[in-house]
């Protein structure tokens, strides 16, 4: 194996060294002689550990040892510390945590571009007489030949509109039309 990473974490050594090496683990083993090695090694410390007696503590240990731990429990009360041990950090932490509401400055959102403003849609249209540009969309309409059509059809009503209204109706036709010539 070129890099340490590729060898088995100390946990997939424990399966092993319990005698469970799970399916990639057993493949490495089988082929990584370092993985091997440190295999070998913890079975030796293993053998070894468990060829160790641990003496029993006296007889004089078991019966201090209740004694000492509640000596302990009295001088520290229920929580294990002192009373006061707990206030002084409580009390930093809680003025750290003022100080830094108040004092850390907070930056200052942008302001968003306003929408493009547009006409609403309740707005007042001009009436009928005014608007030159009704006749010219009563032109398109399915009925070519009503007899309420002032300009008399649809080419006679694109005649009568002003250099911006054909502009204007250029660009709405456009997108329609696959011919380049508009």
């Amino acid at each position: 194996m070129k890099d340490a990473l590729e060898h088995l974490s100390d946990e997939s050594l424990i399966d092993a060294l319990e005698g469970a090496p799970g399916g990639p683990a057993a493949r490495h083993l089988a082929g990584c002689a370092a993985c091997t090695a440190r295999l070998a090694e913890a079975r030796e410390g293993l053998a070894l550990a468990r060829g160790v007696e641990i003496p029993e503590p006296p007889a004089l240990y078991w019966q201090s040892f209740p004694r000492q731990v509640a000596a302990r429990l009295a001088a520290t009360g229920p929580s294990g510390r002192p009373w006061h041990g707990w206030l002084w950090p409580a009390l930093a932490t809680a003025v750290a945590l003022v100080a830094a509401v108040l004092f850390v400055p907070r930056p200052v959102p942008e302001p968003s571009p306003s929408p493009p403003r547009t006409l609403a849609a309740w707005s007042a249209l001009p009436p009928d007489e005014q608007d030159p540009a009704l006749r010219a969309l009563q032109g398109l309409g399915p009925d070519l030949d009503d007899p309420a059509l002032e300009c008399g059809g649809v080419a006679e009503c694109i005649a009568d509109l002003s250099d911006e209204e054909s502009q204007d109706l250029v660009q709405l036709l456009r997108p329609g039309v696959k011919d380049s010539s508009l």
